[in-house]
């Protein structure tokens, strides 16, 4: 029974490109996907090297195999008749040794080979767990010198690809299929996140009142100087003051309360008070969502249409 077993690298996007070997025990490198379908759909015996004669009957395949090429054949298909309605053949003829797994296609292809491990590499092979899961990372705080340096003990995953929400990313010779609610707390932590960072004492109250509640639950930090307790953003209030100059508009005044201070949102930093930079945007926000259309500000009121 003849068998098509995987295997992808990364291309320079980090995206995955997949590529195929065909075979009984000794396998071979399919040199054209194309030409493989088409072997396929027309039953073809097809010699390969020397001592491999193959009859490319999908019958003869074994369960994921046949899967696998179904994957292919759709996909192969679907880009032939983007080429066909554009005139351009340039995706087509790309798609020789391999296809990249993108969107619908590698949804398919991970569901196909889920806790399953796929080989990588072109030249020196390695082999690759595919999980349904959140990948975990572990970072570091500490104070040297004048900066707080923020370091990741082990590699930040490298981010493969991403299909109505859901990303791909890979650590450790595991893929990983992530939960939406990672994907969207985390993509844009990963992209702009280095193994190493620093930042001043005076800007951990916002990491900590803006990033860390949001990554928090994915990353297990090592704060032995106690930093992220030191540098809590205070517990604030934000206030609201309202009164009506005409029939149709409504004027506010926004402050945020830290014990016996009051603060406007252009007060700028106070001696003495960590601001919550988060909930000061989220009062922000939420008086302009909820105010219906912000028609201007004078000093430090803002007037909305009301009706």
């Amino acid at each position: 029974m003849p068998k098509i077993v995987t295997g992808y690298s990364y291309s320079m996007r980090n995206a995955l490109d997949l590529s195929l070997r065909i075979g009984y025990k000794k396998l071979y490198v399919v040199r054209n996907l194309t030409e493989l379908v088409q072997h396929f759909e027309q039953r073809d015996r097809v010699a390969y090297g020397k001592n491999l004669d193959v009859v490319h009957d999908p019958a003869l395949l074994d369960e994921t195999s046949r899967e696998l090429l179904a994957l292919i054949t759709e996909h192969i298909h679907t880009v032939q008749n983007v080429d066909r309605v554009y005139h351009s053949y340039d995706a087509t003829s790309s798609m020789k040794e391999g296809i990249r797994l993108s969107g619908d296609t590698l949804d398919r292809f991970f569901d196909l080979y889920l806790n399953r491990e796929v080989e990588m590499g072109s030249r020196e092979t390695t082999m690759v767990l595919l999980k349904e899961e959140d990948p975990r990372l572990r970072m570091s705080v500490a104070l040297k010198g004048q900066a707080v340096e923020l370091r990741f003990t082990e590699r930040i995953p490298n981010v493969l690809g991403e299909n109505k929400g859901t990303l791909y990313v890979e650590q450790n010779h595991t893929i990983y299929r992530c939960s939406k609610g990672y994907s969207r707390d985390m993509w844009d932590f990963m992209h702009a996140a280095s193994q190493n960072m620093t930042m001043a004492p005076e800007d951990l109250p916002a990491f900590c009142s803006c990033v860390l509640p949001i990554i928090g639950r994915y990353v297990t930090i090592e704060d032995k100087q106690g930093l992220m307790t030191g540098y809590q953003p205070d517990s604030c209030t934000p206030c609201f003051y309202f009164d009506k100059p005409g029939e149709n508009t409504l004027r506010s005044r926004l402050t945020f309360r830290y014990g016996d201070h009051e603060l406007r949102p252009d007060s700028g930093p106070v001696a003495g008070i960590r601001r919550n930079a988060r909930t000061e945007a989220q009062a922000a926000k939420a008086l302009q969502r909820y105010l219906h259309v912000f028609v201007g500000q004078d000093g430090i009121n803002q007037t909305f249409v009301t009706s």
